[in-house]
């Protein structure tokens, strides 16, 4: 997965939004991007899957992993019904947000910290 800033051709309804605040501080959202959309503040996206295929970079207490040790939002996969969406790890309760469909997750990626910003093509 990586980040791009050049807008894209088509709808694209699950992707990480990287956005800025005035202040130049940047944080990442999950939502869809449309061609030749500029919305003020996101500067960058990145395309994700609406369900895992492959395992690059996902865990899994399914497979042994252990879950996370600190609180903090996740990307994580559902089966019921099959998704990618953020979710809240709360690491005293050991929960996705009360979730019990979570079946695998990963750490968000870290917003894009490059100079360019989102082109219309």
């Amino acid at each position: 997965m990586e980040w791009s800033t050049e807008l894209p051709e088509s709808v694209i309804q699950n992707c990480l939004l990287t956005w800025q605040r005035d202040d130049g501080s940047r944080y990442i959202t999950l939502n869809a991007i449309l061609p030749n959309e500029k919305r003020h503040g996101i500067i960058a996206y990145m395309p994700i899957k609406h369900f895992i295929n492959d395992n690059t970079g996902w865990k899994s207490e399914f497979k042994g992993d252990d879950l996370p040790k600190k609180n903090g939002y996740y990307l994580c996969c559902s089966d019921r019904p099959p998704a990618v969406s953020l979710y809240w790890f709360d690491a005293k309760k050991c929960t996705f947000g009360g979730s019990d469909k979570i079946i695998a997750f990963m750490d968000v990626p870290k917003p894009y910290l490059g100079k360019n910003m989102l082109k219309i093509k």
